[in-house]
């Protein structure tokens, strides 16, 4: 059985194609094309009337190009100055002052109107009716959109660089579109005139910017000898220009030409030293040591996907397939999970994915594995999420079962992980070894909420539909009920009997016989299989696994802790007798609890009316209250909120610190003391002045409340003095 499906596992093979977004190349190239009938800030021509068929083009000379016959004759520089600024503001009034003053300047001469209806007449003649009105206030050139090269040109650049992140073979052919509508400098012999020479420069700039653009998709698709020549071109005529030295380097370096690579950024840094007296860009800096290093993050290597490279497939499972990335623009390492496209193209998933990838991403929690980025698009969908080199959980359980302190560690990380997607109302539904992955230092992070449930949006899965591994399902998912954070708490109970025992309790069981045991069976003991496990283990579990989720821990971090309150509905094996009256008052995580003490001849004092009489005694511990004051800060385990004050019952979530005692094994209980409580009496031993807190339920019965019965709140002093 697959079991690393999700995790992050390193391979060797060679990856074969991605999955393809070929399947998109039309409809994406139909947004393009779309895009070319749309103006930016260009209304449309409102007169209905014939027009002869024209274009009209700014990017080099100003010329207008009627379909089937050519070019048209426009006259002199000043009328074709007329010509250009009536495009630029096409379908605007332009008043007549405006146009004198932006042919001939400052000092127009006293003929200038009359000169400017000289010019308006010829043009509208040359162009043909219907596309220059005039009038005492001003001009009016009426164009569609699609007729300016200029506009044009800006809605390709601008549906490139949107493609340039899905798919960069499919970008240059729409950099190379709207770079060939270029055919010299904007304006051409008119970019000189003032009124001319800021768009000009405008234009120009917006030219060498996708011509780096399209040299930058060049590089990402791996052709490194195509763009080299061009490089050394475009450096020379703008040897300023980092960027274009820094694609020259690169593509220098990646052909296997780090010689010459070297030289090219001394080149480089000796141009800007003698032109501007400054040092290269910090950008252009590190390029050069990473070159010095050789860096591998700069061979580049796998098969384009989006902004991103896909270097090698790790896992495979029934949602997707993973695969270690690279993205290129950051330089780190991702996780891509592609889902299968049986799932992608379902409609159902195309309904959901939306809602569910950000329901995931919103999650925020150090160990919960970050979605850096997800889309969708015909036959495939994506998830981008960190990428970490330590495998997963399954695997290292592959090996062994962990040692007890890792074993601790990795609980409080999962539940903390847990507990905040709870928080937000989403139950994972499929926390198992395999989507529990780990980092180089093996600290633990949950993955893979691909099936999560959001509470507050039921209506996306489906009513009855059993989702999640066989192994790891909880009974009401099994039965079709109604799915809670007590069902991953479930699933907790089983990942931690796996990682203390090293295999999960129904292995190699067929699916229909797991069906019934989860239903039916408690988990067998985890100490008949690992007897160096402390006694409240196989509780712990029984309490996480209970077949009635109201029999449960409440919550994640209640399990973590291992100290809960056990829900009311548990059975006691003992009649508990109520204790004096006058014992010492004490929190137990949210319960004022009484309790009368005796002295033993360590002067430890000890429980001797709860649960028969049995008693609590220490392994290992000092009896001062200064040893017991420097143990406080590891009892409780975990958890990110402290005990807040509470008389009325509820059972709240433990301060900060360190494994519990039951999972450490730091407490030992007499034969007298029965299970229920012993297992969840206490978090340390028992001190002069002191009471262990985590009574269960049916001792709490018993003790009732705090003295007097009034509802009271006490915390622990450096005295060991209960105070209010």
């Amino acid at each position: 059985m697959t079991r690393r499906a999700g995790s992050h596992s390193a391979g060797c093979a060679t990856p074969p194609d991605p999955p393809s977004v070929s399947s998109a190349i039309s409809f994406i190239l139909a947004v393009v094309n779309a895009r070319n009938r749309l103006g930016l800030g260009i209304p449309s021509g409102e007169r209905k009337g014939y027009r002869r068929p024209v274009e009209f083009r700014l990017l080099g000379s100003v010329e207008v190009i009627e379909q089937d016959n050519g070019a048209i004759s426009l006259g002199g520089p000043r009328q074709r100055a007329v010509l250009a600024h009536l495009l630029l503001r096409a379908n605007n009034l332009v008043p007549t002052e405006v146009l004198i003053d932006e042919v001939w300047g400052d000092e127009p001469p006293e003929a200038a109107r009359n000169a400017l209806q000289a010019y308006a007449s010829h043009l509208r003649k040359a162009i043909g009716p219907g596309r220059l009105d005039g009038s005492r206030a001003g001009y009016v050139l009426r164009a569609e959109p699609s007729e300016l090269d200029t506009v044009r040109f800006q809605s390709h650049l601008r549906d490139a660089r949107r493609l340039m992140p899905i798919d960069p073979k499919v970008a240059v052919v729409a950099f190379d579109e709207a770079l060939s509508l270029w055919r010299g400098p904007a304006f051409g012999d008119l970019a000189p005139e003032p009124s001319l020479r800021a768009e000009a420069a405008r234009l120009d700039e917006l030219r060498l910017g996708a011509m780096e653009d399209r040299i930058e998709a060049l590089l990402t698709i791996g052709v490194h000898g195509q763009v080299i020549g061009e490089l050394e071109g475009l450096t020379a005529r703008h040897p300023l220009r980092e960027r274009l030295w820094g694609q020259l380097i690169l593509a220098l370096y990646r052909a296997g030409r780090q010689a010459e690579a070297l030289a090219a950024y001394e080149r480089a840094r000796k141009i800007l030293a003698d032109e501007l007296g400054i040092d290269p860009s910090p950008e252009l800096r590190k390029l050069h040591q990473r070159i010095l290093q050789q860096s591998p993050d700069l061979d580049i290597g796998g098969a384009p996907l989006r902004g991103y490279r896909l270097l090698e497939r790790v896992g495979t499972g029934s949602f997707g397939t993973v695969w270690r990335a690279i993205q290129p623009g950051v330089g780190r390492d991702v996780a891509v999970k592609a889902i299968h496209p049986h799932l992608a193209n379902d409609p159902d998933f195309i309904r959901r994915f939306e809602a569910e990838a950000q329901l995931v991403a919103r999650l925020e929690h150090p160990h919960v594995v970050p979605l850096y980025d997800y889309w969708r698009e015909p036959g495939g969908a994506f998830l981008v999420m960190r990428f970490l080199r330590g495998g997963s959980l399954a695997e290292a359980l592959d090996e062994a079962a962990l040692e007890i302190d890792r074993a601790a560690r990795l609980m409080e990380q999962v539940s903390g992980a847990l507990a905040a997607a709870h928080r937000q109302g989403v139950v994972h539904s499929d926390v198992k070894p395999s989507n529990i992955l780990l980092d180089d230092e093996g600290n633990a992070y949950l993955s893979d909420f691909g099936i999560a449930k959001d509470l507050a949006a039921p209506e996306m899965t489906e009513p009855g539909a059993v989702k999640g591994s066989v192994l790891y399902l909880s009974p009401e998912q099994i039965r079709g009920g109604t799915i809670t954070p007590r069902t991953d708490v479930y699933a907790l109970g089983l990942v931690l009997y796996e990682v203390l025992v090293g295999e999960h309790p129904f292995r190699n069981v067929p699916d229909i016989a797991v069906y019934d045991r989860q239903l039916r069976e408690q988990l067998p003991s985890a100490r008949s299989r690992r007897s160096d496990l402390p006694p409240a283990v196989d509780d712990v579990i029984a309490t996480a696994t209970a077949k009635d989720p109201g029999l449960r821990f409440p919550d994640a971090v209640s399990l973590a802790a291992g100290s809960a309150t056990r829900s009311p509905r548990a059975p006691c094996r003992s009649r508990c007798p109520r204790p004096s009256r006058h014992g010492t008052p004490t929190r137990a995580f949210g319960h004022s609890t009484k309790q009368t003490r005796t002295t033993s001849s360590d002067g430890r004092r000890s429980s001797s009316d709860c649960c028969s009489g049995g008693d609590v005694r220490a392994l290992g511990r000092a009896s001062s209250p200064s040893s017991d004051l420097a143990g406080a800060a590891s009892p409780l385990w975990f958890g990110p909120v402290s005990c807040p004050p509470s008389g009325a019952g509820g059972s709240k979530a433990p301060m900060h610190g360190s494994s519990p005692n039951w999972l450490r094994g730091g407490i030992r209980w007499r034969s007298s003391t029965p299970r229920c409580c012993a297992s969840l009496l206490g978090r340390r031993p028992v001190y002069s002045r002191s009471w262990s807190p985590g009574l269960a339920a049916c001792c709490k019965r018993s003790i009732g409340s705090s003295p007097k019965g009034r509802s009271s709140s006490w915390s622990w002093t450096s005295s060991r003095r209960p105070s209010r």
